[in-house]
Formats: C-alpha cells, structure tokens, sequence
C-alpha cells in the first residue's frame, strides 16, 4: 500500500526531522500513530499492520525513528523523551488531534510518556513485547556494555566494542532472536534489510542515553486503555518483564501469544491484526473507553 501523504516533521527542540506517512481514507474519523521503534530499524517494522488497518477505515500514521529511514540521523539525542518529541512533532505536521498509539519493543517507552506527559492526546495503547523496566536492567549481559567482551558468542556480541568492529555480526545474531519460531528466515532476513544502514555510534547511543529510572513513577499513571501482546519464548524481552509492568495497570490486558518470539505483529500478524481490530473497536473515544476501564481490570493468558 502507497501512503497518501508523506512529509518531515520538525522536532521543536533539537531540530531532528523525523519522516512520516500517512495511509488511509482523508477524513478517518480514527487515527492510528505506529511508533518508531528501536533505531536498529525503521517504520517498516508494521507493515503487516498498515494495509489491515487503512482498509478496515483508519488513518495510519507511520514514523522513521531518528537515526534510521529517512528521518535523521544525529549522533546523539535518543532517549524516550527525545522520541517522544518527535511523535508530537509528527502529530503536529499530520493535524492529529488524538490518536491510538502501537508501540513495539523500545518503542513502549516513548509511548508511555506520551500517555502520561501528554494523556490529552493519547485515546489507547497497545504494547508489543513492551522493553520497558522498573526495576532496573532489562537483561544481565555478560559483559559491561562499553567493555570489549572476551569472545563475541551470545549476548557478547550486544557490545560497544563489537558493534564498532563487526555490526553486521550483530545484527545478524539480533534478527534471529527476535524471531525464534521456525520458518522464520525471511523475517530475519528483514531484519538485516531494514538495519543495513544504521551508523555503530549511532546504535550505541541510543544505549548509553536510554537509562529510565524514571520509568517506575511514570508506568503506573498511565490512565488510558491498554493491551499488551507478548511472546512466550521472547528471547529480547522476557514475558515475565510484562506480567511485572501490568501490574502496575489494573486497567490494562495482557494476552499471550504460544510459541511466539519477539515481534508477534510481524511474525503471526493475522491473529495479531485480529485482536487489534477488537480492542480498537471495544476502545472507541467516549463511552466505550469508559466501560473498557470498567470490565478489563484483570490479565489473561
């Protein structure tokens, strides 16, 4: 599907322009905002999404993340509120009051500040595989992140030092972790595509400024209606890491996909697409938020 509309949105702050595109019918009643995720890759990470939505009569707005696509690339300025920015400055250039937010793997945390510091214009989230922590690191690696590892086996390879040396290494191993079920070459292989042009330094910033101890005040204001989707054999963000975050929602639904990795939108995008059409219907501004609140104060598998 060809967007309707393409442009730059300028980040008021720093002046980053970020590129968006925007899908669907002129004059949706309904936007839906599919946040930028990790800057190892860029908006095509929904492209099992964007058709789905547009044609069941959304507005769909994609975002390049700062660093990769065709959004820029600074060399520093890429923490969640930095993020978050950007996705204001998008709704801004796209006339978007309020919109639906999907947030996928780091992309969770600019979308919880967007729901907190910015609630007004923010009507639902949904979270996929949310990398997102209240209580420290998401993982213990087993070297320092910015210490050259002893080998480059494993977790070794998410390393300072060996992205600087052999990225593509790297991104290689990545993709496979991010998508553990069988048959899953192509998706790795998209994976590989889509971060083929992102600098070392860049990706290494974008860990060095993404320390959030903020996160534990902020996770537990979030207000709107909220479904989390995540894997039960996510090798990047463990499931237990979710069941942890909804705790702190009484609102919110947790629903677990079996035998899934890391990206369950791409990787089992009907059922994902499925449960992401009834959630948006049962969620719709008004009434229907209010009874959601109501009847989904519990989790279930």
């Amino acid at each position: 599907m060809e967007p309707r509309e393409s442009g730059y949105a300028v980040n008021p702050v720093d002046g980053v322009r970020s590129h968006f595109e925007v899908f669907g019918p002129d004059g949706a009643e309904r936007t839906v905002l599919l946040l930028p995720t990790w800057s190892l890759v860029h908006g095509r990470v929904w492209k099992m999404q964007v058709p789905f939505l547009a044609r069941r009569g959304y507005r769909v707005v994609t975002v390049d993340g700062r660093g990769n696509g065709l959004s820029d690339r600074p060399a520093a300025g890429y923490t969640a509120h930095d993020f978050a920015a950007d996705a204001l400055a998008v709704m801004e250039a796209t006339g978007t009051d309020a919109a639906s937010l999907l947030a996928f793997s780091a992309g969770g945390r600019w979308a919880a500040v967007l729901a907190v510091e910015h609630a007004a214009r923010v009507d639902t989230v949904v979270f996929v595989a949310p990398s997102i922590s209240l209580s420290g690191p998401l993982r213990g690696l087993p070297t320092a992140f910015t210490t050259r590892p002893p080998d480059a086996r494993g977790w070794n390879k998410f390393n300072a030092v060996h992205w600087r040396e052999d990225l593509a290494d790297f991104r290689r191993w990545f993709a496979e972790r991010i998508f553990t079920e069988p048959r899953s070459t192509k998706p790795q292989d998209d994976i590989v595509d889509w971060s083929d042009d992102i600098a070392p330094h860049m990706l290494i910033a974008t860990i060095l400024e993404s320390a959030m101890p903020w996160m534990r005040e902020l996770w537990p204001r979030i207000a709107q209606p909220v479904l989390v989707v995540h894997g039960d054999e996510d090798e990047v963000t463990a499931l237990d890491n979710s069941r942890n975050l909804l705790s702190h929602l009484p609102q919110a639904e947790l629903v677990v996909f079996e035998g899934s990795g890391h990206a369950p939108h791409l990787r089992d995008p009907v059922r994902f697409n499925l449960l992401l059409r009834d959630f948006l219907d049962r969620t719709a501004p008004g009434e229907a938020v209010a009874k959601w609140k109501e009847a989904a104060g519990h989790a279930r598998a």
